[in-house]
């Protein structure tokens, strides 16, 4: 999970992220508040996954293996977040533009569902591929929710960051903010 949610993540988003200077007190700020709904929520929702598949007789190994499924495409979403491509994905972070994080999420979100295919990434990395089209749509749409319930939370509890601020640039945020503070 590690290796697709935030190694090959973490190496994209630097590669394709402008530099930009912002206070330290500031950056503790801005970290929490995308961290923190999005840690609770994933939490919250793998919990739900685990609920529906256990309700429903799935074996545990199975439960585990949905499970893996689903966070592998929460986490991969959060890259939407981290550097939104349109107006409507910024909440957790500024309006970048930029498709190319995006586009390497779901290029890796690929290579996860080959590997699931491939018997010797099965037996290495202890994965497989769900059952069903029904699972896979069932993951797809609890994950779909969990985005939108995710960008509600971070519009909703800080509104000064992501109501009228997010039209301006990052220097005259920094500078208001600062203003404030005096």
């Amino acid at each position: 999970v590690n290796l697709f949610t935030v190694v090959l993540p973490s190496i994209a988003l630097s590669l394709w992220t402008s530099p930009k200077t912002v206070d330290g007190k500031i950056i503790s700020r801005l970290l929490f508040h995308f961290v923190a709904p999005a840690a609770v929520a994933t939490s919250l929702f793998v919990l739900l996954v685990q609920y529906i598949f256990i309700r429903s007789g799935a074996a545990v190994v199975y439960t585990q293996l949905a499970i893996t499924h689903a966070l592998i495409l929460m986490g991969l979403l959060l890259v939407l977040f981290a550097q939104p491509p349109v107006h409507f994905l910024v909440a957790g972070d500024d309006f970048s533009g930029k498709w190319q994080p995006p586009l390497a999420a779901l290029v890796f979100y690929i290579i996860f569902q080959v590997m699931t295919l491939i018997p010797l990434a099965q037996r290495w990395f202890r994965l497989g591929p769900l059952q069903s089209l029904r699972d896979y749509l069932l993951i797809l749409l609890i994950a779909l929710v969990w985005a939108i319930l995710l960008i509600g939370i971070w519009r909703l509890v800080w509104p000064e960051r992501f109501g009228k601020a997010h039209t301006r640039s990052d220097n005259s945020l920094l500078r208001s903010q600062k203003a404030s503070r005096e």
